[in-house]
């Protein structure tokens, strides 16, 4: 409950600091907004059929120093013959606070991250979930190289705590046109059997990597894509908390592989299309038996 509270007001603190600088110069801010939709079909799963989702992200940023985002998304989660469907709600919201220490040659960038998830869970299982992520993260000023550090803590239900680190490293290369980068994981819960979601249950720590390979275009390519990336998920990891996404894996399964492609496209009028598609591979906490889902997400962004 104490951390539960600590949630709720780390909210409040942070809409109150947007509100109170939306009296600074108008012209000074960037705003852009999207609506994203996302679909999931599952494979050699006995209860989960398919997942649905959509919802939107409200981006602010005032100059180069502080960032502002909320986001919300409403799922559905279809299982098969004799199980109720859940309907799920995720919040986030998030700030970014940017400086420029003299004696680096870069930008040093301290976010905070406030996540929730409420879902008609009959047995309670993955509902009530509130997520803190603190995290610290430095950029070259010629955007060449990037370094985090980043931290989350999960509250779940039957008072299950679970403890994430990440690490993030990042470089250009092909003057600017590639971007590659590495995202560690190393996730502990807290798995004493009075803690445990499953009481017949023992959650492991797990570990996992994240590689990502992100290419720019030429304008005059056949597809007119601006860019696009490929990810791969090696490792373990469960529970797991990704604030790029603005989203927390609140699955009682392990997801052991994912690979992921995306494309974007910009049009006119500071209009932006995303397109990915991926599939990932989980084994069941219960009887470790594997499962595999098969995604796409497509988001529309608008800058004003």
């Amino acid at each position: 409950m104490r951390n539960k509270i600590i949630f709720f007001n780390f909210l409040s603190l942070l809409s109150i600091s947007f509100i109170s600088q939306l009296s600074w110069a108008a012209d000074a801010w960037n705003i852009d907004g999207d609506y994203h939709y996302t679909q999931s079909a599952y494979s050699d799963n006995t209860l989960k059929e398919k997942s649905t989702g959509q919802g939107f992200n409200l981006n602010a940023s005032y100059l180069e120093q502080f960032e502002f985002a909320l986001s919300a998304e409403k799922k559905q989660i279809h299982y098969r013959d004799g199980f109720a469907d859940i309907g799920q709600n995720e919040f986030s919201l998030s700030g970014n606070y940017h400086s420029y220490p003299d004696f680096l040659a870069g930008r040093l960038t301290l976010t905070a991250d406030a996540m929730s998830i409420r879902n008609d869970d009959n047995v309670g299982i993955t509902d009530e979930l509130a997520v803190l992520a603190p995290s610290l993260s430095y950029l070259t000023f010629d955007k060449k190289y990037y370094v985090d550090i980043g931290y989350a803590h999960s509250d779940y239900p039957s008072d299950l705590q679970v403890q994430q680190w990440t690490n993030t490293y990042g470089m250009a290369f092909s003057q600017g046109y590639d971007w590659l980068q590495g995202k560690f994981y190393f996730i502990a819960p807290d798995s004493s059997a009075e803690n445990a979601l499953l009481p017949e249950v023992q959650y492991a720590n797990t570990e996992a990597v994240e590689f990502l390979w992100r290419h720019w275009t030429k304008e005059d390519n056949l597809l007119h894509i601006n860019n696009f990336f490929v990810t791969a998920l090696i490792g373990e990891r469960i529970f797991a908390v990704d604030t790029v996404a603005h989203s927390a894996f609140n699955l009682t399964d392990v997801q052991t592989s994912a690979y992921k492609l995306s494309a974007e496209w910009l049009f006119e009028n500071s209009l932006k299309l995303t397109f990915l598609t991926g599939v990932a591979e989980f084994e069941t906490a219960v009887d470790q038996s594997d499962y595999t889902e098969k995604f796409i997400y497509l988001n529309l962004n608008k800058q004003w």
